[in-house]
């Protein structure tokens, strides 16, 4: 059903109500499978696409419209943790990034590790954006542009969890 709502709200393009629906879908399709249902396996799979061509489609459209995240950037990040990651991203790319509080918890906790770090990340040519994809998704962790109460864009990074949404599923302008 949670599938089915998503993929609805994604052809209304509803993004941020589509993307709460097949993060959900995702995760309760993956503990069925891990349970042992193994139609649940096909379901985890479907949504995970979904989640993935959204993603894709609003990482486009936020490039138009914040174009920092389009900065090719000339980084190599060795031996740095999360935060030493964002502001090298965030200083050659000029954006301003920001980590919710709580999120790197849930990362470690989710995967069972002790400290979010990334040993050697190349970042030559590659944008922001896919900066931000490259160092986030292997934690389990999302990032959202974000308008702020000045009015300048705030990148969000942050759990599922942990990113302020209202009850239509978007994002908080005062996070």
């Amino acid at each position: 059903l949670l599938l089915e709502a998503g993929r609805k709200q994604l052809a209304g393009k509803a993004y941020d109500g589509a993307r709460s629906d097949l993060v959900r879908a995702y995760f309760l399709a993956l503990a069925a499978a891990n349970r042992g249902q193994a139609a649940a396996s096909q379901l985890a799979a479907e949504a995970l696409t979904a989640i993935e061509s959204l993603h894709a489609a609003r990482v486009a459209q936020w490039k138009q419209d914040l174009p920092g995240l389009s900065t090719k950037l000339h980084l190599v990040l060795r031996d740095a943790s999360l935060g030493q990651a964002f502001e090298a991203i965030a200083k050659a790319s000029e954006l301003n990034i920001r980590l919710l509080e709580g999120s790197l918890d849930d990362a470690c906790q989710m995967l069972a590790c002790g400290e979010a770090r990334t040993t050697y990340l190349d970042l030559s040519g590659v944008t922001a954006a896919d900066a931000l994809d490259w160092l986030l998704q292997p934690l389990r962790l999302a990032w959202f542009p974000q308008p702020n109460r000045n009015g300048a864009q705030l990148i969000l990074v942050g759990s599922d969890r942990r990113m302020p949404i209202d009850g239509r599923g978007a994002v908080l302008a005062d996070a």
